[in-house]
């Protein structure tokens, strides 16, 4: 994030999310890990970058009950596959006990 924030002035601009993820990606990395145990879901889509899975798979280290899903779609998958996505989160709440 930095090398793209000095290479081709990426802001938070330019983030759908509006955060800017230079400071928060470095902040994120300086953390020794896990923090905490805690259930922790990595929900991945499979067009997020040809790495994106790859990327997105050291959250699994926040938490030693972390799991990390891969759903077919785009980033915005909330969207196109809504159905799968509260699928997921409604298991880890099941799983919890939550009803």
């Amino acid at each position: 994030m930095a090398a793209m924030q000095a290479d081709e002035g990426f802001t938070w601009e330019d983030s759908p999310e509006h955060v800017d993820l230079v400071p928060t990606s470095v902040q994120g990395y300086s953390y020794a890990m896990p923090i905490g145990e805690f259930p922790v879901l990595i929900i991945t889509a499979t067009e997020d970058g040809e790495r994106g899975a790859q990327n997105q798979a050291q959250w699994l280290g926040l938490s030693p009950d972390s799991r990390q899903v891969v759903i077919e779609g785009p980033h915005d998958l909330q969207f196109a596959a809504p159905e799968e996505v509260a699928g997921e989160i409604v298991d880890l709440l099941n799983s919890l006990g939550a009803s």
